[in-house]
C-alpha cells in the first residue's frame, strides 16, 4: 500500500556557524528514497525560520521501512556549500494512530566534525504526516 508522506519545514535552532561572519546561510535537503526536495535559504541565521512554514509531498511504497534522510547546508556563494547537520527519520514512528503523526517534533542533528568544537545542539524542527493513500 503507498503511503502520502508530508513534511513541513519550520525552523531550526543552534546550527554550527560556517561562515566569517558566525552566521550560516542555511537550507534543507530532504530525500526520501530517490526523491529530493530542496528548501530556501535563510540568510545569515544559526536559528533560521521559514516563514511561511514550506511543505514537501513524497509517495513511498511502504513508510514501515522508509527512511526520511535530512542534511542541512550552509550556502556558499563561491565555494561548495558545507553541510553543518544531517539526520535520519525512520517513518514507522508516524504509522498506526501515533500521536506523533502530524506533530511538531524536534529531531536532533549530527553535527560534522569540522564544526563540533563550536558546541552546538542543533535541532531541526519538522511536523511529518505520513497516511496511506485512498485507493
Amino acid at each position: 500500500m503507498p503511503y502520502n508522506v508530508e513534511v513541513t519545514l519550520v525552523k531550526a535552532v543552534d546550527l554550527a556557524a560556517a561562515d566569517m561572519n558566525g552566521k550560516s546561510d542555511p537550507y534543507v535537503v530532504l530525500s526520501l528514497g530517490e526523491n529530493k526536495r530542496k528548501s530556501s535559504v535563510v540568510a545569515a541565521s544559526v536559528n533560521p525560520e521559514w516563514q511561511p512554514e514550506e511543505k514537501f509531498w513524497f509517495l513511498t511504497d511502504d513508510a514501515r521501512f522508509a527512511v526520511l534522510d535530512v542534511q542541512v547546508f550552509d550556502h556558499d556563494r563561491f565555494t561548495k556549500d558545507d553541510l553543518i547537520g544531517y539526520s535520519s527519520i525512520s517513518l514507522s514512528q508516524f504509522l498506526d494512530g501515533s500521536s506523533t503523526n502530524g506533530t511538531v517534533l524536534m529531531h536532533e542533528l549530527m553535527v560534522p566534525n569540522i564544526f563540533e568544537r563550536q558546541g552546538r545542539k542543533s535541532v531541526l524542527v519538522l511536523k511529518i504526516k505520513v497516511e496511506e493513500e485512498a485507493e
